[in-house]
């Protein structure tokens, strides 16, 4: 009996070569816009009287070039450990974390969740992949490509979601330097006809299936990696909660995986399964919030998926 049998040689030797022992691998229900042009008709959830998107944070953190991933529990409503970590190291002070609190600073911005919105989409045109044209595929998108559906539902109302005589989204990427730019995407200009929404609808997702939520012990594991993460929840940090001043922020030099936080999100599974960082919700998050005007956060979810992780 040959081991061929019980041995897939190609995708084994695929996954030795890996740094991380298996490559990353893309969700299948999830879609990133070619550059280039390209066009979708949102979709509704199949889900009566159910909003059409769904709001989802996560935490990224690439740590020694091991990617830390998950959906931020606030998504659904739950307090999250790695917040508490990110908003604690945020805001700390050289009053109570000396020497240290620079470092800490950007430690905790690059904690902090990000703000993805999913959207079911039908491809109606991918140059660059056409096989996925018909399809209907979660899209994930950060603020640029949201701001822009916002303003189109202020304008044209339930249209950008009808299949039968609604409107395409246009999604237009370009390279911008080292970043994809979407901010000429628009709404076509005459409506159109893409299919019956009972056959679509047929084919969308419960968007809330996408997701998967740690609990509290398995993340704190997660990010247990990160020695400052780690002693946090031993208690060894030097102070748990510092002194913050309202309105006095720390000088902050955000961390590359941050400020580089990619439009394309969440296309990759690291073992389960940017746009904004999320806002603070408790006290402790909010303080010196209406000063903070040194993060100017894109997104990398480009250069993550090119990654071997």
């Amino acid at each position: 009996m040959g081991l061929e049998k019980f041995i897939n040689v190609n995708q084994t030797e695929e996954y030795f070569n890996s740094p991380y022992g298996k490559p990353s691998r893309l969700d299948e229900r999830l879609w990133i816009p070619p550059m280039g042009d390209s066009r979708v008709r949102l979709l509704p959830q199949p889900v009566e009287n159910s909003v059409p998107y769904l709001v989802v944070q996560r935490h990224s953190y690439n740590y020694q070039d091991q990617i830390l991933w998950a959906i931020c529990p606030k998504t659904i409503g739950q307090k999250c450990p790695i917040c508490d970590v990110a908003w604690t190291f945020y805001y700390a002070t050289p009053e109570t974390y000396g020497s240290k609190a620079a470092y800490l600073n950007n430690l905790g911005a690059g904690l902090r969740p990000i703000t993805r919105f999913y959207f079911n989409v039908l491809i109606v045109s991918d140059p660059e992949n056409p096989e996925n044209e018909g399809e209907v595929k979660v899209l994930s998108m950060g603020r640029k490509l949201w701001n822009i559906v916002q303003q189109g539902w202020k304008d044209i109302g339930l249209a950008i979601f009808d299949p039968e005589n609604g409107y395409d989204l246009i999604i237009r990427k370009r390279q911008m330097g080292q970043f994809p730019d979407y901010t000429t995407s628009s709404f076509a200009r005459q409506a159109s006809n893409v299919g019956k929404i009972e056959d679509l609808l047929e084919r969308a997702y419960v968007l809330t299936d996408l997701i998967t939520v740690y609990s509290d012990s398995e993340l704190i594991e997660m990010f247990s990696v990160i020695p400052e993460f780690r002693e946090f929840y031993e208690g060894k940090s030097e102070t748990p909660t510092p002194k913050v001043v309202k309105g006095k922020m720390p000088e902050i030099k955000v961390p590359a995986e941050v400020e580089t936080e990619p439009e394309d999100v969440g296309t990759f599974l690291p073992g389960v399964d940017s746009s904004e960082v999320a806002e603070p919700t408790s006290e402790s998050e909010t303080k010196g919030q209406e000063s903070d005007t040194t993060l100017d956060v894109s997104d990398i979810d480009d250069i993550l998926s090119n990654l071997d992780v």
